[in-house]
């Protein structure tokens, strides 16, 4: 079974980091994006399956939003 792709947001390199060897290491598919201009970028290319968003960042304010159906 194919583990879900994975989109990290952080614009800290090292949390962003830390984030990817975690995820490497469960053997995650994932794609990191240090802000959300390249996030969306990335998304639009690549189609994430897990698309939750947890952040405070330059797209103004808190959110956390679950994808439509899931």
């Amino acid at each position: 079974m194919n583990k879900p792709l994975i989109l990290i947001v952080e614009d800290d390199a090292p949390i962003r980091n830390l984030i990817s060897v975690t995820l490497e290491a469960h053997e995650y598919r994932h794609i990191a994006a240090p802000n959300a201009g390249t996030a969306i970028l990335e998304a639009s290319s690549h189609n994430p399956d897990m698309n939750r968003t947890i952040k405070e960042g330059d797209v103004g304010g808190f959110a956390s939003k679950p994808p439509p159906g899931r």
